[in-house]
Parts: structure tokens; sequence; C-alpha cells
């Protein structure tokens, strides 16, 4: 353990106050009802007003403090940070954000659409404009008349809150927030499950993952299903390291249920099959390999029927997938493709297009060719840690690749690439991103993603997070990661080329 390590309840306290902050400030700056004019709820400030603004920032900034801190600890000395110390410092900071104001306009969103379903209306047919009134005033203008391209079991959840709120709007969006808090929670069970089965570092994976910013502030924050998604994902992949048929048929039904409620979750449906081979040490033959894929399959189409049928709600949720996105923005690799192109041709570079249907095309096509890659050499790893970096790939070539990218979409692979040896480089990146993007995307929803005021963010982002691992990394050979004696061999991570 290292000498220099601090107890940490002065981080849990630094998490926690910037929380609030956030939380108290978001009723002035956040994506308040439609028509709310005049002082926020709590009236020490005024709507959208600079003290707002400070106290938002201010906030954020002491919970990414408190992150880096518990970082340095937690890369310099893994043994010496419990499994229980970074549970307890996510839900410190993720807490008080269930109270907050929605971040972003999804919630309501979300909230709409159980609105028409509640009306007898196909969700994946209408809109949130088919039914005029309160429930669609809240929604952004770019996504009113869209259909809903979210799994079944989702749109029950929403009509559910819908029900609960007593057809309130706004208690509708913040009781929505509970699915992703329990999506969180089941994160925080499955990460260390998965660690101690396939050789990965739970604490390291549990701090880069889930205790940073980008899952806190955006995904709690904004109430996003993406967390929902990914704790049933893993949770699914947390059962496939039990022994037996049984237990493989079990995962593959749960990650069927994350597919209900959004469709990258098939990322997860695939890897029940490695995970489950390495836990149980069972050599990746021809016929057992086939063998247990159909068995997947077979669970987790019968999982998707269940509630396609439960539901009443169809299939309808298949054609929204294959819509075209109407959001472009240079998260995504194949959009920013495009809008270079078209820049480069003096075109409008937000244009849904040939061009961008083109390379938005050829995205999907490389994202299979990753997927499939990625599954092949999870399934032939010679060790089992390997299998958990690339499923990481996985869910990052699944969001990096998709034709429409949000920065919480990165949370997908975040989630298990701390699991994993990483290499500085990655280290540093997906520090700062974790850093970066909560910056970029204010309070309210909207962002500076193609704004030049993303450049000095992104920069200061990869500055500190350079600062900070390079602080780690020339630590003294006692205070760095024991990767051969603490939680995974150092030579587990030599396949993924130290990623």
């Amino acid at each position: 353990m290292a000498a220099d390590l601090r107890p940490p309840r002065p981080l849990f306290a630094l998490a926690g106050a910037g929380a609030v902050l956030l939380a108290v400030s978001s009723w002035s700056l956040a994506a308040l009802p439609a028509g709310w004019a005049g002082p926020g709820p709590v009236g020490w400030f005024p709507r959208d007003g600079a003290l707002a603004h400070l106290l938002s920032y201010l906030g954020l900034a002491a919970l990414t403090l408190g992150w880096l801190l518990l970082g340095r600890m937690v890369l310099r000395a893994p043994r010496g940070v419990p499994v229980a110390t970074v549970r307890r410092f996510v839900l410190v900071a993720a807490v008080p954000l269930l109270g907050a104001a929605p971040f972003g306009r999804d919630l309501w969103a979300y909230a709409a659409q159980g609105n028409v379903l509640r009306h007898g209306l196909d969700p994946y047919s209408y809109g949130p404009a088919a039914v005029p009134g309160a429930f669609t005033d809240q929604v952004s203008a770019r996504w009113v008349a869209s259909a809903s391209p979210y799994g079944p079991l989702w749109l029950r959840l929403s009509q559910a809150a819908d029900w609960l709120s007593g057809s309130h709007p706004t208690l509708a969006a913040l009781v929505l927030r509970l699915p992703a808090f329990a999506g969180l929670l089941l994160c925080l069970w499955a990460i260390p499950v998965l660690a101690a089965a396939l050789g990965g570092r739970a604490v390291a994976g549990l701090w880069l993952g889930l205790a940073g910013p980008l899952v806190v502030v955006l995904g709690i924050g904004g109430g996003h299903n993406d967390l929902l998604m990914l704790g049933l994902a893993l949770a699914g992949l947390a059962v496939a390291t039990r022994r037996g048929v049984p237990a493989l048929a079990a995962a593959a039904a749960v990650t069927g249920l994350a597919v209900m409620v959004k469709s990258p979750a098939a990322v997860a449906v695939a890897f029940t099959v490695p995970v489950w081979l390495q836990a149980n040490r069972e050599a990746p033959t021809l016929r057992r390999v086939a063998a247990a894929s159909a068995t997947a399959i077979a669970c987790a189409g019968a999982a998707v029927a269940i509630v396609t049928a439960a539901t009443g709600l169809g299939l309808g949720w298949t054609k929204q997938v294959k819509a075209d996105a109407q959001w472009v923005s240079w998260l995504s690799l194949p959009s920013a493709v495009s809008m270079l192109a078209k820049a480069a041709a003096g075109d409008g570079v937000k244009t849904v297009d040939g061009t961008l249907r083109t390379c938005r095309t050829a995205g999907e096509v490389l994202a299979v060719l990753v997927l499939v890659a990625s599954w092949l050499l999870a399934v032939r790893s010679r060790h089992r840690v390997a299998v958990l970096g690339w499923l990481a790939v996985a869910f990052g070539a699944a969001a990096l690749l998709a034709p429409s990218v949000q920065p919480w979409y990165y949370a997908w692979g975040l989630a298990v690439a701390g699991l994993v040896p990483l290499g500085r480089r990655a280290l540093v990146l997906l520090t700062a991103a974790a850093m970066a993007f909560p910056v970029l995307i204010t309070p309210s929803g909207y962002g500076y993603e193609s704004d030049w005021r993303a450049l000095p963010i992104l920069a200061g982002a990869l500055l500190i997070g350079a600062v900070a691992v390079r602080t780690v990394r020339s630590a003294p050979d006692d205070d760095r990661p024991d990767h051969a004696g603490a939680e995974v061999r150092a030579d587990d991570g030599a396949e993924l080329g130290h990623i």
C-alpha cells in the first residue's frame, strides 16, 4: 500500500458537495419546463443567472477533482483501496443528482413517449407531437415529431412513470431517472463479479467506468436509459461467469432484456459466449462454441419474444433502428468524415444527404467487422481478462461508428475498459473524455461539440489527464499498481497490446 494514501472521507465530502451544487444550480440552469420564467424554484438566484453558472461549474470542478484524487489512490495502490470505497464514492456523487432538474431534454422526451402510449397510440409510428399538451411542450423541437427508437420494455417503463406521476410531466421526468440509477446499481454489482471471474481489476474498473463525471453527471443527471441498458447487459455477463449451461441461458435472457431497452445491448448478448467459455475454463472447440452460441441466441430470442408479446408493442423498434438519424455530430466517426468532405466542397456539413448516408453505411459495415473480429478474438483468447478488453473494443466501436452519437454513448465501453491493464495513452484519452464531455454539454442539454469553445476544453482535459497519469506512472515502484499480486497477472493484458 502506498504510504501517502489518505482517508477517503475528504474525497467523499468534495464529491458530495460538488454534486449538491450541481443539483441546486440545475433548478436555474437545466432543462426546466417550457414557459417556466422568473427565478428558479429554489428562489436563491435568478434563472440562468451568473451565480447559478458559477455554482454549477464549481460543483462540476469539485466532483471532477474528487474523482481524479480517488483515481490517484486507485492507480498507485489498488490493493489499498477497497471496492466498497469506490462504490460509496459513486453513490455519494450520484444520489444528490436524483433531485436535480433534467440535464437535457431526453427525460422529457421519454415521459412524452410514455404519454403517447397512455393515449393508445403506437410510439413507433407517432411522435410526441401526436398528443399535444403539457408533455409535448417539454420536448425538444428536434425530437417532437420523431417516433421512438427504444425497446418495448423501456416504453412500458415510460408509461408506468406517467401513471405513477398522475400524468404530471415534471414528476414523470424525475421518476424516469430511477431506472438509470437502478442501472448504475447493477453496474456496481456486476463489474467486481466480472473482475473476480476473469482476472480483471475491480477497483480500477469501478473508478474509470462509473465514478467519473461522464457517468455521474450525464448518466444520472441526464437520466439516460443507456445506464439501464448497460446495467442489464453487464448483469447478464456477470451471470455468465457462473458454471453450467443454465448460467449461460440465464445470462443470455438478461442481456436480451437489455436489448428491449436499447438495441446496442446486442453486443452483450454475443459476448455471453466468450465470457461463459473463459469463466468456465472451457476449450473453445468449434462444437462447443456453436452449441454455446445456439443456446445464447435461443434464450436471448426467447426473452425478446416474451417481452414483445407481454408489452403488445410488436417489433416496431426494429424499424426505427434503421431510420435516418437526423442528429449529425462529429462524435460519430462516419458523420465526422462526411462533414469534413462536405466542408471541403463548400456544402452544408450537417445536411442528411447522399454523402452522409454513404459514410454511415460504410461505418455500419466497419462496425460489424470490428464486432465480429472482437468476438472471435475473445473466444480464442489465451487470457481471461482479454475477453473484457475485446468487449470494451466492441462497445467502443458500436458507439464510435454509429450513425448518430451522443457523448454518454462512450460510457458503454468505458464501463469495462478499466478492468484491463491500459497503456498511458489509452488511460489519458479515457480520463480526458470522462472530464471533457460533461463540460461540452451544458446543464440545459445543449453542447459545444461543433463550437470553437470545444477545442480549449478538450485540450485542457487532455493536459490534466496526461499530468494525472504521468504523476502516477512516475511514482516509486512500491506505489505502482501491482498487477502480478493484486487483481490481475501482468501478462493477462499482453494480448491487447496495452491498448
